[in-house]
């Protein structure tokens, strides 16, 4: 009976250890975001807008993934400006606790709708698809270890269409989960 004991306990400690062991880290995140939009084009005023975002870790402070946003603007002619972009994203986070800057770089493909020929209300409304990228600064704020509120501007240069400038300044406010 003794050595059923011993035994049982035996077998006991590897479950303990097993358990005892940290949570594997996260590998994956996805975040969305509100926006508050500064578009170039003078015709265009300040909107609002919002993007969504999934990121795949690389390594400890650099992960790579995919953007999608929107913005639509009341503009001074008849219909409002839109854009909608499709990005890939590198991000490089520091780790300073909970507090936790990052940049943020990327490039793709940016859907644009104006009144482009001559810029007046009679314009039929066009649509385009252009290139363009982003540079971003953000800070974010752990709020457990799979979560964080986030904030950022992101800058984009986009190619421009008939005359029109559609690069924008996008300021955001969010939540980040980790998987």
């Amino acid at each position: 009976m003794r050595g059923a004991r011993a035994l049982a306990v035996a077998a006991l400690f590897p479950c303990a250890v097993g358990l005892s062991q940290s949570v594997i880290r996260p590998t994956t995140s996805g975040a969305v975001s509100a926006s508050l939009v500064f578009p170039a084009d003078e015709h265009t005023k300040t909107s609002l807008g919002g993007s969504v975002e999934l990121e795949f870790l690389i390594s400890r402070s650099l992960s790579a993934g995919v953007v999608a946003g929107h913005w639509s603007g009341q503009s001074d002619f008849d219909k409002d400006s839109t854009e909608t972009y499709v990005v890939g994203v590198l991000t490089h986070r520091w780790t300073a606790g909970r507090l936790r800057p990052f940049v943020q770089f990327g490039g793709g493909l940016y859907f644009v709708k104006f009144q482009f020929q001559s810029r007046n209300r009679f314009a039929p409304e066009e649509k385009d698809v252009v290139g363009g990228g982003f540079a971003a600064a953000g800070l974010d704020y752990a709020l457990s270890k799979t979560s964080a509120l986030e904030t950022k501007a992101r800058y984009h240069l986009v190619s421009d269409v008939s005359g029109v400038h559609p690069d924008f300044l996008e300021t955001q406010v969010g939540v980040r989960l980790f998987f």
